[in-house]
This record gives structure tokens, C-alpha cells and sequence, in this order.
């Protein structure tokens, strides 16, 4: 784990990669004297070493937003049993997938989000804005109208490279809408949930531009096409490039 300070009760938690995968997690603590919200939790080991590195600095977790239900963002929120949960009120699909029916009751929101949320933690403002992207129950999380968490709309290996989206039939076209909302949001410093922190507003364009022509180049096409075929317009080279295949089903 690597423990980085953004700026004065800002910090950011980077993971390794785990399994057969080119990513890691982030999670972010926003701080307020002896009480911190977190951003995500990561898995349960990473929940573990967030909380622990807290618990050093005598910070208790308070709350955890979610900026979406699947497993590597939420999995360790059931070793913080008792904590407020902001989350979207569209939760449920994403919850089906992984988590059992036994378990879900750990992670289930105690204030759902429809639209938009504003938060106040002490010196920090934080607002939630429901985003469908990759999944339905997607949020962006702004923090102090400077920062902007985007969970998996872009993502990015450890090495830098971007990952190709990871995007299914049913949800291409609530992708393609949420990526151009980032545009809208470039002049923010973006907060992927996977990769490193993004300063640079012509990296955010670029990265947004390259996903969009990715997108527009399958839904342009009635029939299968190939990633190659789909990223022939993209001025990146995307790692990943297994995830097409989701695409079709």
C-alpha cells in the first residue's frame, strides 16, 4: 500500500494489482479532526490496512460513499459494521453479481442517492452526483470543487496505460453519456478508482475523446466488429482489450 497526501485531509490509498488483473484500487480518506469518511473501501485486506493506518493517527471511519457496488470497490465494507453508506439507490443489480443474499445486508446503503447529494465534513464539501456509466448505480463524488472521484469510467493500469472500458450491450450507450460528462468536468484533477492521479485537463480530453470514438465505432456497427476494428480512431493503445468480447453479450 502505498499512502498518499493530496492536500490537508485529502489522502489517497494505492493497491497493487490483485489476481490476474493490470489494475489496483484506490480508496480515499477525507479527514475532519479524529474522523474520516472513506471513498470506496477496496477489498477486505484493503479495508484492513486503510483502517489500521487510520486507527494509528487516531481517525475512526465514520462513513463510506460507494461510487459503485462491484466487488473490488465495496467488498470490505462488512469489517466496518454500523457505518453510515451513502450509495446509489441503484445498487441492486451490481449487488446480485458477486455478493450472496446472506451477505448483502453489510453493504446496502443507509442513505440512497437518486441524484445528487451535497455533504459537509467538517472544512470539506463533498457532492455525490449519480452518473450511469459502467453501471447503473454509479456516482461521482466532487470534493471541494476541486477534485473529482470517477471510479471505473476511466481506468488505467499501474503503469499508466489506459484500460480499455469495460462495457457491456446493455450499458454502451449510459457509458458513452457518462464519459462525456467527464469532458464536461476536465477542469477538475480526476480521482480514478484504478490509476494514478490525472492533473493534466489534456490528458482527461484526450482520455475522454479515445473512449468516445471506441464507443461510437461499435454502436456505428449493426454486426460484430473486432477491437481493432472498434479502436482504429483511438489515439491510444488500450490494455485489456479482452473485455470487447463483454460487449456482445
Amino acid at each position: 500500500m502505498e499512502k498518499i497526501e493530496l492536500s490537508v485531509g485529502i489522502i489517497q490509498y494505492k493497491f497493487d494489482p490483485v489476481e490476474d488483473v493490470l489494475y489496483g484500487n484506490n480508496v480515499i480518506a477525507i479527514l475532519s479532526g479524529d474522523k474520516a469518511i472513506l471513498i470506496d473501501t477496496g477489498y477486505d485486506f484493503q479495508t484492513e490496512e486503510v483502517r489500521k493506518d487510520l486507527i494509528e493517527s487516531g481517525i475512526s471511519i465514520e462513513e463510506v460513499i460507494v461510487s459503485n457496488f462491484q466487488k473490488e470497490h465495496v467488498q470490505g465494507m462488512k469489517l466496518l459494521g454500523g457505518i453510515t453508506i451513502y450509495g446509489s439507490q441503484y445498487y441492486q443489480p451490481a449487488l446480485n453479481q458477486w455478493a450472496s443474499a446472506e451477505e448483502q445486508n453489510y453493504y446496502e446503503p443507509t442513505i440512497k442517492i437518486d441524484k445528487s447529494r451535497k455533504i459537509i465534513f467538517g472544512d470539506q464539501v463533498l457532492e455525490l452526483i449519480h452518473n450511469p456509466g459502467q453501471s447503473i448505480c454509479t456516482l461521482l463524488i466532487k470534493i471541494n470543487e476541486k477534485y473529482l472521484y470517477i471510479a471505473d469510467e476511466l481506468m488505467y493500469a499501474t503503469t499508466g496505460e489506459p484500460l480499455l472500458p469495460r462495457v457491456t450491450k446493455h450499458s454502451i450507450i449510459n457509458y458513452y453519456v457518462s464519459v462525456h460528462n467527464l469532458a464536461k468536468l476536465s477542469n477538475y484533477i480526476f480521482l480514478p478508482g484504478h490509476g494514478d492521479v490525472i492533473f493534466e485537463q489534456h490528458k482527461i480530453i484526450a482520455d475522454t475523446k479515445n473512449v468516445c470514438y471506441y464507443l461510437c465505432e461499435i454502436l456505428s456497427h449493426d454486426e460484430e466488429i473486432t477491437v481493432e476494428q472498434a479502436t482504429k480512431n483511438c489515439k491510444c493503445t488500450f490494455l485489456h482489450t479482452g473485455w470487447h468480447e463483454n460487449v456482445y453479450k
